[in-house]
């Protein structure tokens, strides 16, 4: 037996007296039993046997629950395979206590050229694991594309015939027996290869992890191609090549990033029954939002409906009596960015293809036009639940590769609970891929971003500059650390490459 990947931490749920995290490894050439997991927490040992949730080929992918106490102080679990590998320790928060939260995106490279630029790829993992070792953080929030598949589109030679064909081709094209085999063993692979490079490794096995799903963790661009190839046709094998693919790739995103048996609901998931994974998690005084935005994703949608509909009633669950004070919505794409108007009316005149499409990444925003009434639902939910509830909203973002923050603010009504008519939005991205474009692109999106966007009446946003008269957007790669501070505050700090200081932004509760 060889464990050729783990452990990995994930974070499954807490309640006033359990912090309920799990360990995944990967098991290749397996003979009988994987060995157990044992654990300890201040005197308390406990053994665990695994559960298997999914094979491939000769490798079988395991789950270990830790159900950790949480207690009057905070306390340490270590933990380790019975066999004496995988040996690893993390933090759980005291009762009533907010957790330590690091938030990162963009973990890989779209194109492996972009590695020899770079003199360190895992410098930021680098440093984010000597801040834990200062201060442990309890949970590491991973908003997207955790690994990136573009090289699929070499890497398979069936998949690189069928994107240098014709658009008629495209469209007529089915979802080979070939094609599914390759993919399955890329993406599993992708995982595999870059999961245990030292660096993350280190960190997913040290902080309990909540993951959500972006394009790259698919294919470049997913649910921002034209519809007739990514959309499902019955006529074709497995639906089209597109469709194909996502099917392939959801089965491994909740396999290794959710951590359960493909096709398993999960307690957290608030949109039960339907295609959409958006979950909801409570910390004490914090409660998280997770949104799939990749799921349900076409053109001119981002989530269906019915799932809009399921978001809102958790939301609306949520108690009023101020025992929340935040909710963090991870949402992987800005809701507030520069409008890409005029560059998707260029880009719209250029042939498109799966891998290179200059439009997917300008269709992907919330700004995009045809998301305009979309992103207008999503933020009046948001103030509705804000200022009925007197809890202060933050958006944490990634996908663009650079440091920013927005406000989102409403004077449609002065007679509510300060704080809860602002919005403000975090992007962290990316913690290995450097920023995207060049210094051409980067100073055109740098003077758009100076603008504010009406998201409906009597609502705007707007990007903030880091310090006076500086960037809006900040083009070196960063992670973003949340901590709590006095008087029920959040203290957010990126921690940007090659940068002398922290950039800082303390958020406060709603006040009545």
């Amino acid at each position: 037996m060889k464990n050729i990947l783990g452990p990995i931490l994930g974070f499954r749920s807490c309640t006033a007296t359990k912090w309920n995290c799990c360990v995944l490894h990967v098991f290749q050439d397996l003979t009988g039993a994987p060995p157990a997991l044992k654990w300890k927490q201040g005197s308390a040992s406990k053994t665990t046997a695994g559960a298997r949730i999914y094979t491939h080929g000769n490798s079988e992918v395991w789950v270990y629950e830790i159900p950790a106490a949480v207690e009057a102080t905070e306390s340490t679990v270590t933990y380790q395979l019975t066999d004496g590998t995988g040996a690893a320790t993390f933090t759980v928060p005291s009762k009533g206590t907010a957790p330590r939260m690091a938030y990162c995106s963009c973990n890989g490279f779209s194109d492996p050229k972009i590695v020899r630029d770079i003199a360190n790829p895992i410098d930021r993992w680098e440093h984010l694991a000597t801040q834990h070792a200062a201060q442990p953080f309890h949970l590491l929030l991973m908003g997207g594309d955790q690994v990136y598949a573009d090289q699929m589109w070499v890497n398979v030679p069936e998949l690189e015939e069928w994107a240098n064909k014709s658009r008629y081709y495209q469209t007529r094209s089915g979802f080979t027996q070939a094609m599914e085999t390759h993919a399955r063993q890329h993406y599993f692979d992708l995982y595999v290869v870059n999961w245990r490079r030292p660096g993350p490794a280190e960190m997913l096995a040290s902080i309990p992890t909540v993951m959500m799903w972006d394009d790259h963790d698919i294919t470049d661009g997913w649910g921002s191609h034209p519809d007739n190839l990514q959309l499902f046709n019955q006529k074709l094998r497995g639906g089209g090549v597109l469709p194909g693919l996502f099917t392939v790739a959801k089965e491994f995103f909740e396999v290794f990033q959710l951590r359960v048996a493909p096709g398993t609901e999960r307690p957290e998931t608030i949109t039960p029954g339907g295609d959409n994974l958006t979950s909801l998690h409570r910390f004490g005084s914090i409660a998280l939002l997770v949104l799939d935005l990749r799921s349900e994703r076409t053109r001119n949608q981002i989530i269906a409906d019915e799932s809009w509909a399921h978001i809102a009633a958790a939301l609306n669950a949520l108690p009023a009596e101020g025992s929340v004070k935040h909710l963090l919505v991870m949402s992987s794409i800005p809701v507030v960015y520069p409008n890409g108007g005029v560059l998707n009316g260029l880009a719209s005149l250029i042939p498109w293809d799966p891998v290179s499409d200059p439009q997917d990444d300008l269709i992907d925003h919330w700004s995009d036009s045809r998301h305009h009434s979309e992103r207008e639902r999503f933020v009046r939910l948001l103030f509705g639940v804000a200022q009925e509830k007197s809890i202060r909203v933050t958006l944490l973002t990634g996908d663009v590769h650079i440091a920013g923050q927005g406000i989102i603010e409403s004077d449609r009504n002065q007679n509510v609970p300060r704080n809860s008519n602002v919005i403000t939005q975090l992007i962290a991205s990316g913690i290995v891929h450097p920023p995207s474009g060049g210094p051409i692109l980067l100073n055109a999106l740098n003077l758009l971003a100076g603008s504010s966007q009406e998201i409906y009446r009597g609502v705007e946003g707007w990007l903030v500059q880091f310090w006076p008269n500086g960037p809006y957007l900040l083009p070196k790669r960063n992670w973003l650390s949340l901590v709590p501070i006095e008087s029920n505050s959040l203290r957010a700090q990126w921690h940007a490459e090659s940068m002398d200081v922290t950039l800082t932004k303390d958020i406060g509760p709603c006040v009545n």
